[in-house]
């Protein structure tokens, strides 16, 4: 423990954190574990489904892709088979996948010889500013997609710097488990693909081009697996919530053309100040590395002659420092290309999640290549004169990189301390706003209507707790819906003939969206609405409740009523209306 200290103070620092965000979130919610994001319980949901009714959707009704991972909801659903279906098991999954992060980040770090106080700041650097408190806290697959993507990212880099020897493949232990690394790395979360796809391209420059198919191949294969099974079911290949949530590219305008060939990353990486350092500080690392580079090859022209070397003997100008590669040079380009493939096809934001393997990977990539770079050999090193390194006189104390990193430092503070300081600040407040609206509309549709069709647009926590018949007005479980989104035909008109060929009898929305966006049906009858305050993280304050069969009114109003007169914790009802 004494040799391992900076190892045992991070996880201690982690623990302790997610601890007091649970103790207060428990106080909080009458004891309740609540998960900090009502996605969360989309995976619990077709976890639950797979292991008490074998099938892979929100409800028990039929097949759903509403999952943005693969293998999460296989995961929780194997626990669920072992040790019955439960609410715990996502944070334990959490845990183990923060601590294996964590653990990876001092292996990689103490190998590139950072000293144990470097050591210990990194890794706290890494816990805070991914965040992963928050991460564990939502009970998804971000804290695993972490993990799995720097280890990617690390041994890829490896991968691509190898010089494969002539007329055979370097696909031996380090590529397979690249391979297997890109596997798993593509079924915990699809922005996976875009890193595998950055470590391709870096091996078909290098004219690898059998090691890029090789590794391209196995890292879409669970992808495409996954695809055939959503189309034969009807679905598309993708989950709904790749189709609705990402950025799709447009190519059928001239501002479509533009965004999709890097506008839309230009502006995504500026909205989103973390992304900005990241790319900014991995090209500055680059630059610093080639010029480094450069200036250990001796340079042709006058005053240039080493004063030590044979008399009249000059140096030719060796172009070698720009075409050869270095992990640590791969690992910046690594870093650089799959930020930018993300900024321009995924989101960023999200409560921290989205880019929290990018912000992962620049947290320990930059400094360890900075470290061993520059830092590690305290050797002075020669000056911007190029005079002959053999000579001991002639040699210089270099402050460019120091200079260089020491600014994006700097200028990552800013950021990266806000990102810190509000996701711990978030937690909590998270955890309470999904037990006060999404928990408690699960407990109100299991008690007044369970077993019956109800329409939603929020669908995690009413489908793992509530039995019931799901419309899913968002499109995540609904391909009906999907489609008109995705199409531009999503309307009033259609919500109203979808809810009437289901058999909906109520709708639990958020109407505000609805109104001004498209509408909803005439025939509705608003009865009540609950309002929670101090929101963040729901997609609106208020959740309203509609009688859609205009015979069900008066029953939903007095089950409205009477689940809000129970006491001081449940929901208070308001805005009820007769027309």
């Amino acid at each position: 423990m004494a040799k391992h200290w900076p190892l045992a103070a991070a996880l201690t620092v982690l623990y302790l954190a997610v601890a007091a965000c649970w103790m207060i979130s428990l106080k909080r919610n009458e004891g309740r574990l609540v998960y900090a994001l009502d996605d969360a319980y989309i995976h619990m949901a077709i976890a639950k489904n797979i292991a008490t009714h074998g099938v892979w959707g929100v409800t028990r009704h039929g097949f759903s892709s509403a999952s943005s991972s693969i293998l999460w909801p296989a995961l929780i659903a194997l626990a669920y088979l072992a040790f019955g279906v439960n609410v715990i098991t996502p944070l334990l999954l959490n845990i183990l996948a923060a601590t294996g992060l964590v653990v990876a980040g001092y292996v990689l770090l103490s190998r590139q010889g950072f000293p144990a106080r470097w050591c210990f700041v990194g890794l706290l650097a890494l816990t805070l500013c991914a965040p992963l408190p928050f991460l564990v806290i939502t009970g998804l697959e971000h804290s695993l997609h972490i993990s799995l993507a720097v280890l990617f990212f690390f041994l890829a880099a490896r991968f691509v710097a190898e010089e494969k020897p002539a007329g055979q493949s370097t696909f031996a232990v380090q590529g397979m488990l690249c391979v297997v690394l890109a596997v798993l790395l593509a079924a915990t979360r699809f922005e996976g693909l875009f890193m595998i796809a950055a470590a391709c391209g870096l091996l078909l420059i290098r004219r690898r081009v059998r090691d890029a198919v090789v590794l391209g191949g196995f890292g879409v294969l669970p992808v495409v697996v996954y695809g055939l099974v959503s189309l034969s079911r009807g679905w598309y290949f993708l989950p709904n919530s790749v189709w609705l949530k990402g950025r799709r590219p447009s190519f059928g305008s001239f501002s479509g053309i533009v965004d999709s060939l890097g506008n839309t990353a230009y502006k995504a990486m500026f909205a989103q100040p973390e992304m900005t350092v990241i790319v900014v500080g991995a090209l500055v690392v680059l630059v610093l590395l080639y010029r480094k580079d450069s200036r250990d090859w001796p340079k042709k022209g006058p005053g240039l002659i080493c004063r030590n070397g044979p008399e009249g003997a000059s140096h030719k100008l060796n172009l070698v420092p720009f075409s050869a590669w270095s992990v640590d040079k791969a690992m910046m380009w690594l870093l650089v290309t799959t930020t930018l493939l993300h900024l321009q096809f995924a989101r960023t934001g999200g409560f921290f999640r989205y880019e929290a393997y990018l912000v992962a990977c620049a947290i320990l990539g930059i400094p360890a290549v900075v470290y061993g770079q520059f830092i590690k050999d305290s050797r002075p090193k020669k000056g911007p004169s190029l005079i002959c390194p053999n000579d001991p006189a002639s040699r210089k104390l270099n402050l460019v990189p120091f200079l260089a990193v020491g600014l994006i430092g700097l200028i990552a503070l800013l950021p990266f301390g806000r990102r810190c300081a509000a996701s711990l600040m978030l937690a909590p407040r998270a955890t309470h706003n999904i037990y006060e609206q999404q928990y408690r509309m699960a407990s109100f549709l299991q008690q007044y209507y369970s077993g019956r069709a109800v329409a939603a647009n929020d669908i995690g926590a009413i489908s793992y707790y509530a039995d019931i018949d799901l419309l899913d007005l968002a499109g995540l479980a609904d391909m009906d819906v999907a489609r008109a989104r995705l199409d531009g035909t999503y309307g009033a008109e259609l919500i109203g003939s979808l809810a009437k060929a289901r058999g909906v009898k109520i709708a639990v929305i958020h109407d505000r969206w609805f109104s001004e966006h498209v509408g909803l049906p005439p025939a509705w009858r608003k009865v009540g609405q609950w309002e929670i305050s101090d929101n963040a993280v729901c997609a609106d304050s208020i959740v309203s409740f509609f009688a859609v069969n205009p015979a069900e009114k008066d029953a939903l109003s007095k089950h409205l009523a009477e689940y809000s007169a129970r006491g001081t914790y449940y929901p208070r009802l308001s805005a009820i209306e007769t027309r």
